[in-house]
């Protein structure tokens, strides 16, 4: 599991950056910026990517889920929450 950790101001938790599985590697980025995420620093050691925004929060269950739907079609993409970008204002938002 490959983390990507972009908040400089804090410490990814204990049971993350520790976890016992010896399978998660933390890679911790400077800049705070949702777009950080895409800039991946290290060969993603998996096929599977979870991106997730910081701001929200998913039962494991879900995640589970989607992880086990992934798993019967691999060359396919899941995903949980829809965003919405919105130009009616002649500038683009995204929310």
């Amino acid at each position: 599991i490959q983390v990507i950790w972009c908040d400089s101001e804090n410490e990814p938790p204990d049971e993350v950056a520790n976890h016992p599985s010896g399978k998660v590697v933390v890679e911790k980025h400077t800049e705070n910026s949702l777009n950080e995420r895409f800039n991946v620093l290290l060969p993603t050691p998996t096929l599977g990517i979870l991106s997730i925004d910081d701001d929200v929060l998913r039962p494991c269950k879900a995640i589970d889920s989607g992880f086990f739907k992934w798993v019967q079609s691999p060359d396919r993409m899941v995903g949980f929450d829809a965003r919405i970008h919105d130009d009616s204002e002649e500038k683009w938002k995204y929310g």
